[in-house]
């Protein structure tokens, strides 16, 4: 895939630009707070649908502007798009080639990017939440599949919890709940069994990603359910044997849920173990080497994402390089960039490798304004 050209309009601290994107590699240099990352959130936004930071959409839009725009000059192999991000008060409005597109997913059909940002480096001793977040930010992109049924799920759990906790306070009596059970068993099944599928062909790509990034011991990632306990078979089992287990697991916790008022059960509970030479990297792995796992999980997620899409995503490396020593750096330059256009944020350029120094096109952000360099 391949950014043409960006516009902004009333983005963040953009009143406005318009960038154009032509080859492969991109740095933007500059300060904190200058505008760097704000230009890797357009992008995302357009490929996502949704920032990764911003709690709202409004807090994308300027300063005392009643609206923002994001537009990109985008190829992929379906062929070159114009697609735009308008923001307002009132909510988000997407556009293709000109006509209003009135689902959001169906924007992910035309554009993809892979987001690598410092918070990502919490991926091994974070919590299961931030695991889920890298699996579910992956196979939305690039399953529509997946991502039905994971919008779908969420819309149910949204519900049902609703409804138990009108159960709890005594509004509401139990009587509809079956309804709701009957759907949160489809979808969780569904985002449980693409989930595992994913994993089983993340996890030799993450290896092989491992052994290139100076990793000398071996990875593994392992899906697991929130109804298989730490240590069980590695197998998840077939669709009909992921519904039963949510059915069961469903029963079982149903009066604790009434009383308490919220799904205690469900696919939002799952977690992506990492392990190096069979342990728990989140117990046992150094700060070097959890870095080390991190590089070879985002080189497998634009493998897997190239996988699916039959291309490879925009690869946006937000302030990460400067986060990493020489050698990493060159091993995570060496495997993932050159592969894709790649459009990579630091704050002086002496924190990147000389050859992606030499090789990429820089610009200077200041306050907002963008300037190549000579």
């Amino acid at each position: 895939m391949q950014i043409h050209a960006l516009e902004l309009t009333s983005f963040r601290n953009y009143g406005h630009l318009s960038l154009p994107l032509a080859g492969k590699l991109h740095l933007f240099l500059g300060g904190n707070g200058q505008g760097k990352t704000n230009l890797l959130e357009a992008v995302y936004l357009v490929a996502t649908g949704r920032s990764m930071r911003a709690g709202r959409d409004e807090e994308m839009i300027a300063w005392g502007s009643p609206e923002a725009r994001v537009r990109l000059d985008a190829e992929s192999l379906r062929g070159r798009y114009d697609l735009r991000v308008d923001l307002s008060r009132r909510g988000k409005r997407v556009y293709v080639n000109g006509s209003w597109v009135r689902r959001l997913g169906d924007l992910l059909e035309y554009f993809s990017a892979v987001l690598f940002v410092p918070d990502d480096l919490g991926l091994v001793k974070g919590g299961p939440e931030a695991r889920r977040r890298f699996l579910d930010a992956q196979l939305v992109q690039a399953l529509p599949a997946y991502r039905e049924a994971f919008t779908s799920f969420h819309r149910v759990l949204k519900q049902r919890n609703r409804l138990l906790e009108q159960i709890a306070s005594g509004a509401r009596s139990p009587a509809g709940l079956d309804e709701w059970d009957d759907s949160f068993v489809e979808h969780a099944a569904a985002v449980i069994q693409r989930r595992a599928e994913a994993v089983s062909t993340l996890s030799p790509l993450a290896a092989e990603a491992h052994g290139k990034v100076a990793g000398r011991k071996a990875l593994t990632l392992r899906y697991r359910p929130y109804y298989m306990d730490e240590g069980a078979p590695d197998e998840v089992g077939s669709p009909e044997e992921i519904r039963a287990q949510v059915e069961a697991s469903l029963e079982r916790v149903r009066p604790m849920e009434m009383r308490r008022g919220s799904s205690l059960v469900g696919p939002q509970r799952d977690d992506l173990e990492i392990a190096l030479d069979g342990r728990p990297a989140r117990l046992y792995a150094s700060q070097g080497e959890q870095r080390t796992v991190v590089l070879a999980c985002k080189v497998a997620e634009l493998e897997l994402v190239a996988g699916y899409l039959g291309e490879y995503p925009v690869l946006l490396l937000d302030d990460v390089l400067s986060e990493l020593d020489p050698a990493r750096q060159a091993a995570f330059v060496d495997v993932a960039i050159g592969r894709t256009q790649t459009l990579v944020t630091s704050t002086e350029a002496s924190g990147l490798p000389v050859d992606l120094r030499r090789s990429g096109r820089s610009y200077r952000v200041r306050e907002g304004q963008v300037s190549p360099e000579a």
